[in-house]
């Protein structure tokens, strides 16, 4: 399933009627993954289509494999299409599922979209709760989308929820404390954040980040 193997997995796929192999959905579903990993968003979809042609229904992996692939893309309106799909099909989504979803809404830079899935989530859509991934989706959509505001309310609920910033969104955090002029206490909740996530000498990035800003609005 590595990336570079996607064509290899297709073609073992299409050769197994001649070798009298009847594909089933753990098959196809590993071969969507291997399209998935392999950025190739085009053939996960196509091969998920064909699916009911080779006799196979389509489960809760095949659909999350290749909302995976649309969300590397950031085709986030093709990801909001299959999971209604699935849900028509009267498929449980996992929360592998969900945050895929939210991920392309994050790439996608669909921010208030984002929060909505948050939203629902942590009301126990579909019997789920939010976790890391669902969180800093959400936040990165904000931080992307430069909706400063929703982003540092979201850091102060996650932190009173227990979640907390992963390397890269903290990363991205320093990057807000150059671009925008924030308030000193929304410096020291990105300080204490990245000394978490990052380590002691983050403290360093994020304070010259900050001066850096206000020399260029002096």
């Amino acid at each position: 399933e590595k990336a570079g193997h996607w064509l290899a997995a297709l073609g073992l796929l299409r050769d197994m009627p001649r070798r009298r192999l009847k594909p089933d959905v753990i098959t196809c579903s590993a071969a969507i993954s291997a399209c998935e990993k392999g950025s190739r968003w085009p053939a996960a979809l196509a091969l998920l289509r064909s699916l009911p042609g080779r006799s196979v229904e389509p489960g809760v992996i095949a659909f999350s494999a290749t909302i995976s692939a649309l969300e590397g893309e950031g085709r986030w309106a093709e990801a909001l299409w299959l999971f209604q799909e699935a849900l028509e099909r009267r498929l449980a989504p996992s929360i592998i599922m969900y945050n895929a979803t939210m991920s392309a809404l994050e790439k996608g830079v669909q921010w208030q979209r984002a929060l909505d899935w948050l939203g629902s989530l942590r009301r126990g859509a579909h019997g789920l709760s939010p976790t890391d991934v669902s969180f800093n989706a959400a936040l990165l959509a904000c931080l992307s989308a430069g909706a400063w505001g929703q982003a540092f309310r979201l850091l102060a609920d996650m932190r009173g929820s227990s979640f907390e910033p992963d390397r890269g969104t903290s990363s991205r955090l320093i990057g807000v404390c150059e671009q925008h002029s924030l308030l000193q206490r929304e410096v020291a909740l990105v300080r204490s954040i990245a000394v978490r996530a990052l380590g002691q000498r983050s403290v360093g990035l994020v304070d010259g980040a900050a001066a850096a800003r206000l020399l260029e609005e002096g």
